[in-house]
């Protein structure tokens, strides 16, 4: 009878597997320190006491799940895809050997992530919108009137499906088609000129626009209650995000 085998040094590509499924489990939501919206997820300290591993262990797993993501990991991987080495990363980041490793995600286990529901679609779907809307605020007012329209376009495509409201509380929602907004409330539909003219005339007046009437544009009811979820105007009324 042969000797048996001695377990190989590491970790095998099923165990691994499991110990993935584990510490994604136990850490809940996606983590990226871009969207503003926190997820419903743990802290790593509970998922290296819950798991049984190390800190430097857990955060290269979750990076390899894609499920956690910060300014420092991408900075490092994007590092690393160029091909510095982890010596010359290490000089430029000032962290240890160890730390740069686990920010890395691992070369050789690709996470079968499990299917996801429906609701956590949509929950990140949601947190995606609001946080693209944030960054659209934030930008607007720096940004060429060309690449405001090209963006804030996007936001309405992006959007395409949303619960709105109009100033008077009216919902509605909308689709588009080639360069028109279609509102499912009106037969007419709103093209992309009567946009850009709405954004011209609120960016004149700095996004302080109290009701539909101050943009003056066709349509202004349905583009007022757009504009104040994307952040053109400055506005205290609450937006529906329903999806």
């Amino acid at each position: 009878m042969g000797r048996r085998k001695k377990k190989p040094n590491g970790t095998t590509e099923k165990s691994m597997q499991e110990i993935m499924r584990e510490v994604v489990a136990a850490y809940g939501d996606e983590f990226d320190d871009r969207i503003p919206v926190g997820g419903n997820h743990a802290t790593l300290r509970d998922v290296v006491h819950k798991c049984d591993i190390t800190m430097l262990k857990a955060r290269k797993i979750l990076i390899t799940a894609g499920k956690y993501s910060t300014a420092l990991s991408r900075q490092i991987q994007e590092l690393h895809v160029r091909g510095l080495n982890i010596q010359a990363i290490m000089k430029i980041t000032e962290l240890s050997r160890a730390s740069v490793h686990s920010y890395l995600p691992y070369d050789k286990i690709v996470y079968k992530l499990p299917e996801r529901s429906t609701c956590a679609d949509r929950m990140k779907l949601s947190r995606d919108r609001k946080w693209q809307c944030e960054r659209f605020k934030e930008e607007l007012p720096y940004i060429p009137a060309e690449e405001a329209r090209s963006a804030l376009w996007n936001l309405i495509e992006a959007h395409q499906g949303c619960v709105f409201q109009t100033a008077k509380g009216l919902e509605f929602r909308y689709k588009v088609k080639g360069g028109e907004i279609f509102v499912d409330r009106k037969k007419d539909s709103i093209t992309k000129a009567t946009v850009w003219k709405a954004l011209e005339n609120v960016m004149e007046r700095n996004g302080e626009v109290k009701g539909p009437k101050k943009i003056g544009v066709f349509g202004a009811s349905y583009l007022w209650g757009m504009f104040v979820r994307f952040g053109v105007i400055s506005n205290d009324a609450k937006q529906t995000n329903v999806i």
